[in-house]
């Protein structure tokens, strides 16, 4: 569960963080799904059922 946490609140950290950047665009929809993909995998890595 801690690891969940972690990931979003690091997602939205360097979200913000990199928003500030000129010349970054914002994060979109596409960001959010690959780090949905990302957090899911991870997860299920650690219950090994990936």
């Amino acid at each position: 569960m801690f690891s969940i946490w972690a990931s979003m609140q690091a997602s939205a950290d360097q979200a913000a963080q990199f928003a500030c950047l000129p010349g970054k665009p914002a994060w979109g929809p596409a960001n959010l799904d690959v780090a949905q993909r990302l957090i899911t995998l991870q997860v299920l890595a650690a219950l090994r059922l990936a």
